[in-house]
Formats: C-alpha cells, structure tokens, sequence
C-alpha cells in the first residue's frame, strides 16, 4: 500500500496476459486473488467518495504539551476510477433486482 504500516505485504492478482476462462469468475467471488484488509479497506474508500482515493492515515493529528493542535498533513488524493463506475459498484447487488 505504500502506506508505512509496519509489516505491510503485497496483495496478488495474477498476470492478465495468462487468465483463462475460469480467471474472471474465480476472480469474482474472490478465489485466486490475495489483499490484505487494508487494501480492501483502500478499494472500499475509493468506491464510498466518489472515485477519489483517499490515503488512510494513522492519525488525524497531535497535541503538543500545551495543547496546541497540529494536524497531519492531508493525505495523498486522486481520482481512480470515474464517478460513474463508482455509483456503479457502490450500488451493489441491488442494481439487479430493479
């Protein structure tokens, strides 16, 4: 994730150029694929605003003894996918029962 978590470990999704028939309906209902939580967490988040990957962060900010408030700097932003294909998929299943 680039992230700086401690022990972070690099998800698996296996080189397109050798997927066969059964690759994309494995892939589906997440057979053949590894993440981890937090990359689920990262896909989740891109999907919930919009498209936008939002880094997540440890912590919002600091107290100083004197209590002054700093904040972290923002975190990292981009879109990822279009708007639409996140209305899409943040729809879900309820999309095919209409």
């Amino acid at each position: 994730t680039a992230l700086g978590f401690p022990n972070e470990v690099p998800g698996f999704v296996g080189d397109y150029r050798k997927w066969n028939g059964v690759t994309s309906p494995s892939y589906a209902i997440g057979q053949g694929i590894v993440t981890t939580p937090m990359q689920m967490l990262m896909a989740l988040n891109a999907i919930a605003n919009d498209g936008v990957y939002v880094a997540p962060r440890y912590v919002m900010g600091q107290r100083t003894a004197a209590g002054k408030y700093i904040p972290t700097a923002k975190p990292d932003q981009r879109q990822v996918i279009t708007k639409e294909t996140a209305a899409f998929y943040a729809e879900g299943p309820d999309r095919f029962s209409k």
